[in-house]
């Protein structure tokens, strides 16, 4: 293996864990959000949890819209601010109350499938600094490497 190779390797691995990993925090900032939403609140659900997940999700991956839009609504609804630093979503307008209401205090989030974008930012790597696509054995140990699921089981 070259040494150029080896950077590419490395720059794939570490996009695709970024990715990987944001994708975990927005999953379960999803499903922490969804459990306060269907509770209005009251009963049940981790607001403050799912602020967290989200906000580490867009520090993972700051090209993460769906984390950058569901933050700034559980933000809202907790009445702060976003930083500048956790996106742009939808300038000029924070989601918050009004869609809240109109939803019956429940904002459907669905978790989205983790692999295929770290896969992608994977793919990019290889075609901006490679000028290729990844080989499948290349993809396959990307793979064990950030999911820590051995090759051929699922993940």
């Amino acid at each position: 293996m070259t040494e150029d190779d080896n950077r590419v390797l490395k720059a794939a691995l570490e996009a695709g864990r970024a990715v990987y990993h944001a994708d975990l925090h927005y999953n379960l900032g999803v499903d922490l959000l969804d459990a306060f939403s269907y509770s209005l609140g009251e009963k049940g659900g981790d607001l403050d949890g799912a602020i967290a997940e989200f906000r580490e999700a867009v520090r993972l991956d700051s090209n993460n819209t769906l984390a950058q839009y569901h933050l700034r609504l559980a933000l809202s609804w907790r009445d702060l601010p976003a930083r500048p630093e956790e996106g742009k979503f939808f300038p000029g307008h924070t989601p918050g109350t009004t869609e809240f209401n109109e939803l019956g205090g429940h904002v459907p989030a669905n978790p989205i499938p983790v692999w295929p974008t770290a896969e992608q930012s994977i793919r990019e790597v290889y075609r901006e600094q490679a000028g290729r696509e990844p080989t499948e054995q290349e993809l396959a140990v990307l793979k064990e490497r950030i999911t820590g699921v051995p090759s051929g089981e699922g993940g």
